[in-house]
């Protein structure tokens, strides 16, 4: 998925991991809450961090589902019943799809940079669990 608004992102996230994540503005970060454990058997490369034991991540209040003046962070897929985590296979699956877009070749994305198709949001995370680094 790769998109500059972030609702169009939000919603992509949403249909493709099927539980909750968080997004903050600040770091362009998405979390994806994952259930307790995935930690311990999260095997990536660089692109994404899987937060484990003994992080403290902030969440934000209920109902939140945009960022709003002095408050960055926001539900990017707000928690909903029966659907308190994240697919794991599904963020794996869409972290996988995130680095390969991200290794392609200039040519095969119409000249953009590296940098620039980082900055346009490949993104892919999660979060009691694992985030994207931008």
């Amino acid at each position: 998925m790769q998109s500059a608004d972030d609702r169009v992102v939000d919603l992509a996230l949403t249909l493709a991991l099927e539980g909750p994540v968080i997004h903050d503005v600040r770091g362009r970060n998405h979390y994806a809450l994952v259930e307790p454990g995935t930690a311990q058997r999260w095997r990536s490369r660089d692109a994404v961090e899987c937060l484990g034991h003994g992080t403290h991540l902030g969440v934000p209040d209920p109902g939140r589902d945009r960022a709003a003046p002095g408050r960055s962070l926001y539900w990017a897929a707000a928690p909903g019943p029966g659907a308190y985590f994240c697919r794991v296979g599904a963020v794996r699956l869409l972290v996988r799809v995130g680095e390969a877009r991200l290794a392609e070749p200039e040519a095969a994305t119409c000249g953009t940079t590296p940098t620039a198709r980082a900055r346009g949001r490949t993104y892919g995370a999660p979060a009691a669990g694992c985030r994207h680094r931008s």
